[in-house]
């Protein structure tokens, strides 16, 4: 009887051995994960990735002479999934009169207002409008234009990243 308890003893060894070196096997030996420097901040995604003019940009009337005085623009900074964001940039706005068959494919030239510096957390706020997720500004149209003629707005964002973002959106369609 004593040879057989020795055999269950010794099944019981090699069973205890297999479970721990199984153990062992599945859950030790695995090298340490490093992150590397060179790879991408995720926070990346949520960077302005492009800028639009949003559809309330019109031409507002003189009160008086009837004649479109103001611009008022909405601009909207875009990321990588297309969300609204706010974010530091300086900003360029040029109005152009529509004109087919001219070698500059934006047509003539009619004003450049001076840049917006929106780097700034006070300035910047200062534009933001948050229940449209968007940015106002209001600027004189010097001379007037008709409300007959074509015209093409184009705005620069120049983002702290060294991106230079660029839309153009037309007003009075013909």
């Amino acid at each position: 009887m004593v040879p057989f308890l020795n055999h269950v003893h010794q099944m019981k060894i090699v069973a205890l051995c297999l479970i721990c070196w199984g153990a062992l096997l599945s859950f030790g030996c695995e090298a340490p994960v490093v992150s590397t420097a060179a790879e991408k901040p995720q926070c990346g995604n949520f960077l302005p990735a492009s800028v639009h003019i949003a559809g309330l940009t019109q031409l507002l009337d003189n009160p008086d002479s009837k004649q479109p005085q103001t611009l008022r623009v909405f601009v909207e900074l875009r990321d990588l999934y297309d969300s609204k964001l706010k974010a530091p940039f300086t900003l360029r706005i040029e109005l152009y009169k529509s004109v087919p068959h001219i070698p500059n494919r934006r047509g003539l030239h009619l004003q450049t207002w001076p840049d917006f510096d929106l780097t700034d957390l006070n300035t910047n706020q200062a534009y933001w409008q948050d229940y449209l997720r968007a940015y106002e500004f209001m600027l004189k149209v010097d001379p007037p234009v008709s409300r007959t003629e074509a015209l093409l707005l184009e705005v620069t964002c120049h983002t702290g990243q060294s991106q230079i973002l660029s839309n153009t959106y037309l007003l009075n369609p013909q």
